[in-house]
């Protein structure tokens, strides 16, 4: 099993909404917290962290400095936290200081915005560390996190990273200092601005005995920090920051913002030696980061807000281990309508048969006793499994035929001996969320039903594809993620798929393989797959439309025997193939798309190609023809230049 936050929270503080209760990947807690972020770095080996490491465990940031210049790489066994599993290091060079020079930054982008989140991490500063007189920590920030000079307006945004800092004002040069102090960083519209265009609050962290926190080399911390944004224009705004369980900062008026155009919608990663040249470093260091975890206030996580009685045999949620040791002998109790609350581990190969909610609270985890049967097989309709991890078994998860409105949300399903989650021909109105399928010996996720919403979920380094569909009718894909899957990223064929921002990131094969009727896929992306980033297949009636194809093996975009579709505003860039290639197609159009530096033809379209539109596009810098027709289509105008073969 992986490491688990049971383990590594246990210093977390209890008025934390006891974060210390939820799993790696179970997102709620016994306070009703939901998790919108996890990563401890544990399915990396040590060696360079990459940018394509990067854009998995972060979204693809709009930007990082450190990453790309080879100062950030992942350790691993004693090195991280716990002494298992991975963890990163970021270095900073001797003799110098800043952004460009020490450390890495970059941000990590929720796609939402939030009222209030918390961040928790850990860190370690190598042995011997010299922290001379400071230098950043990652923390929260929102709408355009304005840092250095930036002023915060009030109407840009505000940015509330932390520091390590020593206390030597007044004091010139470079002490030796190795132990430091810490303090607030965040910049925000009441942080005072002055003429050099410094504007952070900078108040440091006190124990509550009134000493001043201290932190030394080769410890590991846990830093956590809340913030509760304010009522635009009042001074309610909230920061609080605990270093291992213990509150250090507590400020309750704070003034973030004058409107609410912005609220939370960021983790800035940021760390380096910070200041002037007095603040460079004395000699090479590095620092250790582990088990970064945001959460947001969940209202009702046991599905019950009133605390009346569901409308199953129980008056209120049956607990395993507790009132059944099993839940094999829950089910056979509960009625439908009841709530299981399993809150630690269970080895045993289950069969839900009744319509009930399964909630894992504190380390919940299914392990598959048999790993020759599937672990969770689920032959009932209207069933709900929240917060749990699933380890082992021939499919981690079974949803039968005919169970229908089955709801899969916020699991860890992982080392299936063959598909981690399969959904059988009948069973309509599937949904899961917010989940993480990994590592198993055939496809992350199949599905064989109708009515699909696949929401937030991460399929990665899984023997087949990430997710697979067949002949499904009417599904939604949205901000799911595929990446370092043995075939493709996502291999679908049915009718009328809405896909939107969907990533699929280094699949062997194709990233988004797409067969069928009526599918719309819009803002997704397709980058360094071994193929093409988008394969479309035997389709009709389809729209693309704001899709990016970047550095895969093959085309960008390939569509073949296909009618009727319309390729619009796409981007097809650096790709080892042709940037859009047309397969025997008719009826089809290309429109408003920029297409640039791929190492064949930026459009080619075969000589079995008939009455396609090529229009308004953009194509330059292709290493063959910008526009190569074979058959016969209409070329529009276009802007074509600076391809080696036109």
């Amino acid at each position: 099993m992986p490491k688990s936050y049971i383990t590594k929270f246990t210093n977390a503080p209890i008025v934390l909404f006891l974060i210390g209760a939820v799993s790696i990947f179970g997102p709620r807690t016994a306070n009703c917290q939901t998790v919108i972020f996890a990563e401890n770095f544990d399915t990396l080996q040590a060696g360079p962290y990459t940018d394509a490491d990067l854009d998995a465990d972060f979204g693809e940031p709009r930007f990082n400095n450190g990453v790309t210049e080879g100062r950030v790489r992942v350790v691993s066994g004693s090195q991280a936290f716990g002494g298992t599993g991975s963890a990163l290091a970021t270095s900073y060079p001797a003799g110098v200081h800043g952004t460009r020079e020490t450390g890495a930054q970059w941000p990590y982008e929720f796609g939402e915005s939030y009222e209030e989140a918390t961040l928790s991490y850990r860190v370690r500063f190598a042995p011997g560390f010299d922290f001379v007189r400071g230098g950043k920590l990652p923390g929260l920030a929102g709408g355009t996190a304005p840092t250095g000079s930036t002023q915060a307006t009030g109407f840009n945004g505000w940015a509330g990273r932390l520091m390590w800092r020593t206390n030597f004002n007044g004091v010139s040069g470079q002490p030796q200092q190795l132990t430091s102090g810490g303090i607030t960083y965040a910049k925000h519209t009441d942080s005072g601005f002055s003429g050099d265009g410094r504007q952070e609050d900078r108040n440091f962290f006190f124990n509550p005995d009134g000493s001043q926190t201290e932190f030394v080399s080769n410890q590991w911390y846990q830093i956590t920090q809340r913030i509760v944004m304010n009522t635009p224009g009042e001074f309610n705004g909230i920061q609080q920051i605990w270093i291992d369980g213990v509150l250090v900062i507590n400020e309750q008026d704070i003034r973030y913002r004058l409107d609410d155009s912005f609220a939370i919608d960021q983790l800035y990663f940021s760390t380096f030696y910070g200041g002037n040249g007095d603040w460079r470093t004395s000699k090479d260091e590095e620092a250790f980061f582990d088990d970064f975890v945001i959460t947001i206030p969940d209202g009702n996580s046991d599905g019950n807000p009133d605390g009346e009685p569901t409308d199953g045999g129980f008056d209120g949620p049956v607990s395993v281990p507790g009132q059944f040791e099993t839940l094999a002998a829950a089910l056979a109790a509960c009625s439908d309508g009841d709530v299981i609350e399993l809150t630690g581990q269970v080895t045993e190969n289950v069969t839900i048969n009744k319509s009930v909610t399964i909630e894992g609270l504190a380390d919940a985890a299914i392990v598959a006793a048999n790993d020759d049967v599937d672990t969770v097989t689920i032959e009932a309709s209207d069933v709900v499994l929240a917060g749990l991890e699933i380890e082992g078994g021939r499919r981690g998860i079974h949803v039968d035929t005919d169970s229908q409105n089955v709801v899969l949300e916020s699991l860890f399903v992982h080392e299936a001996g063959n598909v981690g989650v399969l959904v059988e021909s009948g069973c309509n109105g599937f949904t899961m969320k917010n989940s993480e399928i990994r590592r198993c010996d055939n496809d992350g996720v199949r599905i064989l039903s109708d009515q699909v919403v696949l929401e937030g979920n991460n399929s990665h380094r899984n023997h087949g594809s990430g997710y697979r569909l067949m002949d499904t009718h009417t599904a939604t894909f949205d901000s799911n993620r595929a990446y370092l899957n043995n075939i493709h990223g996502f291999r679908v064929a049915g009718s009328y798929f809405d896909f939107t921002g969907n990533v699929s990131l280094n699949s062997r094969l194709r990233g988004f393989a797409v067969e069928g009727h009526g599918h719309m896929l819009v803002n997704n992306l397709a980058r360094s797959n071994g193929s093409h980033g988008f394969s479309i297949d035997d389709a009709t009636d389809c729209m693309l439309f704001d899709d990016r194809a970047r550095f895969n093996g093959g085309h960008g975009y390939r569509v073949r025997t296909s009618t009727g579709n319309q390729l619009d505003d796409l981007n097809s860039t650096g790709n080892d193939g042709h940037g859009i290639l047309m397969l025997t197609c008719a009826d089809n159009s290309i429109v408003n798309s920029f297409v640039f530096e791929n190492e064949r033809s930026g459009v080619l379209l075969n000589n079995s190609t008939m009455d396609n539109t090529v229009s308004d596009n953009v194509i330059r810098s292709n290493l063959e023809s910008g526009i190569a027709d074979f058959g016969h289509n209409t070329i529009g105008s276009n802007i074509v230049r600076d391809n080696l073969g036109d």
